[in-house]
């Protein structure tokens, strides 16, 4: 196994997300829970990092059994359940959540405030786990894991500036939420508990498959 991919050096380095911070140790018991179930290489990371934040907190790793729950309340109008056996594998500043799939890997994004779930369009084939997932990080760009406002000025800079950066169990939330008519400005995001946000979210709107327009 190696210390660090060339993919994963690439999120470190050359994308800009390291160093990790706010690291949180995984208990042997959660190491044995996921084994066979998602990549090598992704506990490889977990022992090495632990659940953490990356890129200041724009982007975090974090214990999928966190977001059973969650994962279960944003999928459940859809057939994505049926599909595969699925875990949240990191999220971002703003709450929106990376999905894998034990039999597939990278499956889909779920978008929370806009209650909307963006699958993986490219049809995987030979499928080898351990190199899906370094290239699921070695693709991430700070620019994909943001947000704009409604004038399409990028948010996550100017709210850690604004709010202070977050910490393993906070989110930058909008408030009033985007579902009850709030707009996407600076002056209404705040710093909130991911887990209680995130399930209030789910409860205001069903949460849609999106369908691009090609």
């Amino acid at each position: 196994m190696n210390d660090m991919s060339e993919d994963f050096s690439y999120f470190f380095h050359e994308m800009g997300f390291g160093p990790a911070f706010d690291c949180m140790p995984v208990s042997d018991e959660i190491f044995e829970k996921y084994k066979n179930k998602l990549p090598n290489q992704l506990l490889h990371y977990w022992r090495k990092y632990g659940f953490c934040g990356w890129g200041e907190g724009l982007f975090w790793t974090v214990n999928p059994a966190d977001y059973d729950d969650l994962l279960h309340q944003f999928l459940a109008q859809t057939d994505l359940l049926d599909q595969d056996e699925l875990f949240v594998i990191a999220r971002t500043a703003f709450g929106d959540l990376y999905v894998w799939a034990k039999n597939s890997g990278r499956f889909c994004t779920i978008s929370p405030m806009l209650n909307l779930v963006f699958p993986r369009i490219l049809e995987q084939t030979n499928f080898d786990p351990d190199f899906d997932l370094d290239i699921f990080f070695s693709s991430k760009e700070k620019e994909g894991c943001d947000l704009k406002d409604e004038k399409n000025k990028f948010l996550f800079d100017r709210a850690k500036q604004k709010l202070g950066r977050l910490r393993a169990f906070e989110m930058y939330g909008f408030v009033p939420a985007i579902a009850l008519g709030g707009l996407m400005e600076l002056d209404n995001l705040q710093k909130v508990p991911i887990q209680m946000h995130l399930n209030m979210l789910a409860e205001l709107n069903e949460t849609v498959i999106y369908q691009p327009d090609f």
